[in-house]
């Protein structure tokens, strides 16, 4: 972690890159953290946080891509 500090960056090697697999993105609306708020409190009687919302609405997505 001293590289990232002092140079800006951090580089991973190849092993742990292989170990990794398959990197991917995706993003949220507003709207999406919204509807993944609301379904999650409706579903499971929880009130999650915006970062989780982005993480479920991504999941979300996720799975709906899986499945077509």
């Amino acid at each position: 972690m001293q590289e990232l500090q002092t140079g800006g960056r951090y580089q991973i090697s190849a092993g742990q890159r292989a170990a990794m697999g398959e990197l991917g993105g995706e993003s949220a609306t507003e709207d999406e953290c919204s509807k993944a708020i609301r379904d999650f409190y409706t579903e499971e009687n929880y009130l999650i946080d915006t970062h989780t919302a982005v993480a479920a609405a991504v999941a979300g997505k996720t799975q709906q891509l899986k499945h077509k």
